[in-house]
């Protein structure tokens, strides 16, 4: 495989924008949220499943009688490493027949601690003792919005439009995290304009819900827009709001414009403002990573990964790692974990299958998974091409 090694692409180092922040209702418990995936696999999706959800973002109007909406207990950021020991506590100690309330609180604790499937279990067992509860609805649709599993998103999403459609009041709070998510699948799907059109409406209507601007500045960054994202995110700035994940923004311009020191003082202020903001600690170690700092970006990403044990875009990052520093095994047990959760993350499956043909010696797995990342609807041109063009390489020497 000697020949191939000129063709080595460490993609899964892109940038993660925005994200993640955790959906929850009323109680204490964080839960799992909803971030876009790196730079890579966002871009090019077909139309998908978002069709049949058209309608709903009218049919649903937030009665005015509310009170104004507390958006910022409403998305929350994983917890720190110390809090985990507690929470772990916590989960083992629920015993079984719980109620439906209990279950929902144990998925919010499940979900917060990178225990997706588990998260996505009580939820669903919630839902199935009160079909009717809002929240459980919201929380799961949450954990489709991460694993980027568009049809199963619309699916429940589809659920709580019928559970609040013909109501006479409908709770802001849940319209909020409705047309949030509803606007996220619809990024997924490839349907930025009708996303970007909800965001806008959101911003109109409640000027202080900064996640709707850093949303709609990450999109136009994903499109090479940055004049427009920087723009969104300093009128953001300019209502005086101070977030990490608009400073993360500005890293992520900064970095666009080959300011790589600017770029890193962003980062490192995101990560001051927000110590368990895991997307920060991903992109200052990939920038860590381009300057062949491995070991800081190896200290970032695991700082990261105790924060977020779910964090997909940490888990490549430090299977480029422990790749380059010829942790071949580690490196292939990271990926493996990411596609556990993420079968749809075409940068893990890309780089693990450039470890089984480099470094593995196993060109017959290696071929399998590049031709799997090719079919992706999810890969980006990049990968995409270069995908194929180690197919090319593989089949010429198999």
């Amino acid at each position: 495989m000697r020949y191939l090694r000129h063709k080595i692409w460490n993609f899964g180092g892109s940038l993660v924008l925005f994200g993640p922040f955790f959906l929850q209702g009323c109680t204490a418990h964080k839960s799992a949220g909803i971030m876009t995936g790196p730079v890579s696999t966002l871009s090019d999706n077909g139309p998908g499943d978002g069709s049949k959800l058209a309608g709903p973002v009218s049919a649903l109007v937030a009665s005015p009688g509310f009170a104004a909406i507390d958006w910022q207990a409403l998305f929350k950021r994983p917890p720190m490493p110390e809090e985990r020991s507690s929470l772990e506590l916590r989960v083992e100690r629920w015993t079984d027949n719980l109620s439906a309330v209990d279950l929902l609180t144990k998925g919010r604790m499940q979900l917060a601690l990178g225990k997706i499937r588990d998260g996505e279990g009580s939820l669903r067992e919630a839902l199935r003792l009160q079909p009717v509860n809002q929240e459980a609805w919201l929380e799961l649709a949450g954990v489709y919005a991460r694993t980027r599993e568009s049809g199963k998103l619309f699916e429940v999403l589809g659920e709580i439009n019928e559970l609040v459609t013909g109501k006479s009041e409908v709770n802001p709070a849940v319209m909020l995290r409705y047309r949030f998510l509803l606007a996220h699948g619809y990024f997924i799907t490839g349907r930025s304009e009708d996303a970007r059109n909800i965001l806008s409406e959101m911003i109109s209507r409640n000027a202080d819900f900064t996640p709707a601007y850093i949303a709609l500045a990450d999109s136009f960054l994903r499109d090479g827009k940055d004049t427009i994202a920087e723009f969104i995110v300093k009128r953001a700035m300019d209502r005086g709001k101070d977030d990490a994940a608009l400073e993360n923004l500005l890293g992520a311009i900064a970095l666009g414009r080959k300011d790589s020191k600017g770029a890193a003082s962003h980062f490192g202020r995101a990560i001051e403002m927000a110590p368990s903001f895991g997307q920060a600690l991903v992109n200052r170690a990939n920038l860590a990573i381009k300057e062949n700092d491995l070991s800081a970006a190896e200290e970032d990403l695991n700082r990261a990964i105790a924060i977020d044990p779910a964090n997909t875009d940490a888990l490549v990052a430090r299977g480029i790692v422990l790749r380059r520093t010829g942790r071949a095994d580690l490196a292939r047990a990271s990926y493996e974990r990411v596609l556990e959760t993420d079968p749809v993350s075409a940068p893990a499956r890309f780089n693990l299958a450039v470890l089984n043909a480099l470094d593995l010696n196993r060109p017959d797995v290696a071929l399998r998974l590049f031709e799997e990342v090719v079919s992706m609807n999810q890969a980006s041109p990049a990968i995409r091409a270069s995908a194929e063009s180690y197919i090319a390489d593989l089949r010429s020497l198999l």
